[in-house]
């Protein structure tokens, strides 16, 4: 079946994410950050088939009618695209590259896709060397429940969709480095298996992103040509109280990486920052810090815990709130850093 509805609005323009990305972590169709759907969203029947199951099809057919009732726009960071503009435009989200069938089928309105997605992100184990207050409130050594279906889903949607594949960007929760599963399958991220694959995009705290472990997981690790590392601090000491990690390690590591990114091995490099109570003083130091080692970009992030950080007080760190008591501070180091060109912002409040 063909699954076909009106042309779609050329005034409104269209999200591309659902017909071209999928986020590896649940049992439903997750083309964005799943907090950017709604609850009636959530409640959509699945299906067996993720990719094209119900709520795949019914997400599809409403913004293809130039109806968004099912996402959060309010917090949503992806761009509508006019379909005038949908060729050209993909030139300029490589992120997540969409098969041409794909295209097709959207140009004639159809709301099943011929192809898989052109772009994952893996998010579905949580294992992690460090535990960090934005993400969860206890560490995660071992897969429970279920995390266990998760990862037998991302592997067997891997494998079935490996020819329309073109970035795999990972890992979404979890530490890449750090579990032995997404250690596998970073390791099988080649083009021997995935024979589209363009590249991998990296997210890591950094602490094991380093040489032996890049060497250890060929070939899938020469796949990867952009890294992201979370930082959070721009500072030692900040660092010590908001990640408890190694910032001795983590500078050699984000040395390391730096000279990849000069030499050219690396086609990007940033470092990120989850701006709250306890760090926010140290942004500038941030941005020094993301000049000396060469960064592409230095990224500002508001605070948004995770379902799994339920102990942490949300409103005490969420200093970008203009009810926060310490907001007009924070503001005002904001204004210093907001316009230099290599900062970019993911803030919803200014």
């Amino acid at each position: 079946m063909s699954h076909r509805v009106m042309k779609p609005q050329k005034e409104s323009g269209i999200c591309l994410y659902p017909f071209s990305r999928m986020v590896l972590g649940d049992l439903k169709f997750v083309p964005c950050c799943a907090s950017w759907l709604t609850e009636e969203y959530h409640a959509l029947r699945q299906g067996f088939d993720l990719w094209n199951g119900p709520a795949a099809i019914e997400l599809r057919r409403r913004i293809l009618s130039g109806d968004t009732s099912l996402c959060r726009r309010e917090i949503c960071l992806s761009p509508l695209i006019k379909i005038e503009e949908l060729k050209d435009s993909l030139v300029f989200h490589s992120e997540h590259p969409m098969p041409p069938e794909n295209l097709e089928a959207i140009l004639s309105g159809k709301t099943r896709m011929p192809q898989g997605p052109g772009a994952v992100v893996v998010t579905s184990d949580p294992r992690c060397n460090l535990a960090c207050p934005s993400c969860r409130d206890y560490p995660v050594f071992k897969l429970e429940g279920r995390a266990e279906w998760g990862v037998q889903i991302t592997e067997k949607f891997l494998g079935q969709y490996s020819s329309s594949l073109r970035v795999v960007k990972m890992a979404g929760d979890g530490e890449v480095f750090f579990s032995p599963f997404l250690r596998r399958i970073l390791k099988d991220l080649h083009r021997g298996n995935y024979p589209n694959l363009d590249y991998v995009f990296l997210l890591s705290n950094g602490l094991l992103a380093n040489q032996r472990n890049f060497e250890l997981l060929k070939p899938g690790s020469e796949s990867i040509r952009r890294v992201s590392i979370s930082v959070d601090a721009g500072n030692e000491q900040v660092y010590q109280k908001v990640r408890g990690g190694n910032w001795k390690v983590l500078m050699k590591n984000l040395r390391w990486l730096s000279k990849l990114r000069a030499c050219g091995k690396l086609d990007y490099l940033n470092i990120c920052f989850v701006m709250r109570e306890e760090n926010f003083r140290s942004m500038l130091e941030f941005v020094e810090l993301g000049k000396d080692l060469g960064v592409d970009h230095v990224m500002f992030s508001e605070w948004v815990p995770w379902a799994r950080a339920k102990a942490i007080d949300t409103h005490s760190q969420a200093v970008h709130k203009k009810q926060h008591p310490k907001y007009r501070e924070f503001f005002e180091i904001l204004h210093l850093v907001k316009d230099d060109p290599m900062v970019q912002l993911k803030i919803s409040i200014m």
